[in-house]
This record gives C-alpha cells, sequence and structure tokens, in this order.
C-alpha cells in the first residue's frame, strides 16, 4: 500500500514539474512574442523622441520607423487632420508632435532644397491647396513646424491656400509655394526664369503680396514689402518714361533717315545739272575756237546769249551749292545731336538694367486685399 502511494505522490510530482515546465515555456513565449515587442516599440519611442529633442531628427526617424502601424506609440509621434473642401478632395495634414519651429536660415535652406514648387499648377487638378498639402507635409517630415494657411480676398469670391511657419528669430513668417502655372509675373518680367519659392506677406486689410526667396536681403516684414513695391513702382515709370524717349527718338531717327535721302538725291541731282553745265561749257569753248579759226558760227550768240546763259545756269548751280552745303551742316548737326541722344539713352537703359539686376527676382501681381486668415497648426 505505502508503495501505491509512493508511486501516486511520484506520479503527481512529476505532472507538477511537467506543467510547471509548460507554465514556464508559456510565460517566455508570451514574453517573447507579446511582451518583448511592446517594450521594444517603447524603447523606439523614447529614443527618437530623445534624438528629436536633441536636433537628431533623421535618427529619430530611423526609430520611428520601425515603430508599427497599428502601434498607440505611432499615434504619440504623427497624427492626421483633414480639412474639407466642398468640391474637391479633402487636404490631409501630417503633423509631428515633436517637429520644432525653424531658424529664418533654416526655412530659406529647406525651401531651396524642397521641390514643391517645380510642380505644376493644373487647375481642378493640382492647385494650391495641393502645394500647400506637399509642402507642410515635407516640412513635417523633416521636423519642422508647419502651418497650412487659407486666406480671402475682399476682390474675390475664391480663397488661396499657402503655408506658415513660427520662425525663432523672425517670428510668423508665410510662404507660398505655387508652382509655374498659377500667379502671372509682371510683364516686364516675362523672360526671366522665376524662383517660385516666394515670401508671402499677409495682413488683414491690406494687399496680399509674395517675393522670391532670392530677392537680395529679403525679409519677412510687411514694411520691407511696401518698400519693394515703391522701389518696383518707381522702376516701372522710369522704363515707362524711357519707353516714350526712345519712340521719340525712333520718330526723330526716321525722320533724319528722310532727309538725308532727300538731301542724297538732291546732291546727286545736282551733280548731274552740273555735269550736264560743264559739258555745255565745253562745247561752247570748242564752237568760239571754231569761230576764230574758221569763221563759222553765230557771233552775236557766241558773244552774248550763251555766256549770258551759261553764267545764268553757273549762279543757280552754285546757289543750289550753298543751299545744299547749308543743309548738309544742318544735318550733320542733327546726326551728332541724336548721337548725343543715343548715348544717353543707352546710358538710363544700362542704369534701368542694373536696377533690374538688383531686384534679382520676379515681380509677382498681387492677389488682392486679404479679408480673412485661416491658421491650421
Amino acid at each position: 500500500m505505502k508503495e501505491t502511494i509512493k508511486k501516486i505522490v511520484s506520479f503527481l510530482n512529476s505532472r507538477k514539474i511537467i506543467i510547471l515546465i509548460i507554465l514556464l515555456i508559456g510565460t517566455g513565449l508570451f514574453y517573447w512574442f507579446q511582451i518583448r515587442p511592446s517594450i521594444q516599440v517603447k524603447s523606439y519611442y523614447y529614443q527618437g523622441v530623445e534624438k528629436a529633442k536633441n536636433g537628431k531628427w533623421q535618427e529619430a526617424m530611423s526609430l520611428w520607423a520601425k515603430i508599427p502601424e497599428d502601434s498607440t506609440y505611432l499615434k504619440l509621434i504623427k497624427n492626421e487632420e483633414r480639412l474639407p473642401w466642398p468640391s474637391r478632395p479633402p487636404t490631409v495634414l501630417i503633423n509631428y508632435n515633436y517637429a520644432k519651429d525653424p531658424t529664418w536660415e533654416e526655412l530659406i535652406t529647406f525651401l531651396k532644397k524642397d521641390d514643391t514648387d517645380d510642380h505644376l499648377y493644373v487647375k481642378d487638378s493640382f492647385v494650391c491647396t495641393d502645394f500647400a498639402e506637399l509642402l507642410h507635409n515635407n516640412a513635417e517630415k523633416i521636423g519642422i513646424k508647419t502651418a497650412f494657411v487659407v486666406i480671402e480676398f475682399s476682390n474675390s469670391s475664391s480663397a488661396h491656400a499657402l503655408n506658415a511657419f513660427n520662425t525663432i528669430d523672425k517670428g510668423l513668417v508665410y510662404v507660398d509655394d505655387t508652382g509655374k502655372g498659377f500667379q502671372q509675373i509682371r510683364q516686364e518680367y516675362l523672360t526671366r526664369e522665376c524662383e517660385r519659392d516666394k515670401i508671402a506677406y499677409i495682413v488683414e486689410n491690406k494687399e496680399e503680396g509674395s517675393i522670391g526667396i532670392d530677392y537680395p536681403s529679403i525679409s519677412s516684414d510687411y514694411q520691407f514689402y511696401e518698400n519693394y513695391v515703391q522701389q518696383l513702382r518707381s522702376f516701372r515709370d522710369q522704363s515707362k518714361q524711357l519707353g516714350m524717349e526712345i519712340n521719340v527718338y525712333n520718330e526723330k531717327e526716321v525722320e533724319y533717315e528722310t532727309e538725308l535721302k532727300n538731301f542724297e538725291k538732291r546732291s546727286e541731282d545736282l551733280g548731274k545739272r552740273e555735269n550736264i553745265y560743264l559739258e555745255k561749257v565745253k562745247d561752247y569753248i570748242e564752237r568760239v575756237e571754231v569761230y576764230k579759226t574758221k569763221g563759222i558760227g553765230d557771233y552775236n550768240k557766241l558773244k552774248f546769249t550763251e555766256p549770258e546763259e551759261l553764267s545764268k545756269e553757273e549762279g543757280n548751280l552754285e546757289a543750289e551749292r550753298k543751299v545744299l552745303l547749308k543743309e548738309q551742316e544742318l544735318l550733320k548737326e542733327t546726326f551728332n545731336r541724336l548721337n548725343r541722344e543715343s548715348d544717353s539713352l543707352n546710358n538710363k537703359r544700362y542704369n534701368l538694367i542694373e536696377e533690374e539686376k538688383a531686384f534679382k527676382t520676379c515681380a509677382w501681381n498681387s492677389l488682392g486685399n486679404v479679408t480673412n486668415i485661416k491658421i491650421y497648426w
């Protein structure tokens, strides 16, 4: 009996060991497949946060990329905001919670590298909201905090979308990255390849404006834009005035060319008549010699009539020659004056070209007066 009891106890103890082993294996497997990944994900998250806070955004993104899409930690890193529109798909903004406000220099560097402005504006297909959405998400993805902005105008029922950045050193800066095909540049710059990364100047109840980031010493201050517009208007006025002066000069030049051709024609005609006159004189002298040697000819005609006619003709030719010489002097004066005017116009043109070079950017037309600004961070 005792032996039987011992066997039963031994059997029960062995089953306990097996169960314990099974429990330990199950616990290990649970840890390996459930708890351990969760700890790893948590580690990736907090390591990434630390990297992001220390300005090592790419390293942070590399760590966060290891976090599964369905993880709650991913929602702590980024969130998705949808802005609905009446007649087109919603704008999807991806916001990174640890993105930081940039400095002015960091913003300009980002805009120069980013290719959002290289896209083509296509009506009803890729419009200003798409440009602003793309720039927003591109900036957030590299750790730059960005806003999506919608502005409305007093002169239009259509709104316009752009972006904003709260820079550390320059405050709120608006950026319009809408590409080629949307905004018309001012007429005098149509032949220039334009920088379409633009600082936008947005103030309620004031004119909207934008200046390419390639403009020298560009500032985001609205007063800077107003001074720029004033300089541009002055430049345009000078260009217009120069154009008028060139037109007047061209008219004078045409008039001079006409007078010169007329002078040359009359000079040529005078030369022909002088040659005819010399032939007449030669013929007269020969006939006088014939009369002297052979007595052939009309004495009275040779003595009185023909010399008088030749003398009169010579006088007329001489008078006409003097008139032409006087006209020639006047034409020389006109020619010299036109040369001086041409030099003056060329100098003005050169100065305007140099002034235009100082802008070093395309000049964009204003979209209108801003009545409302909506900012989505």
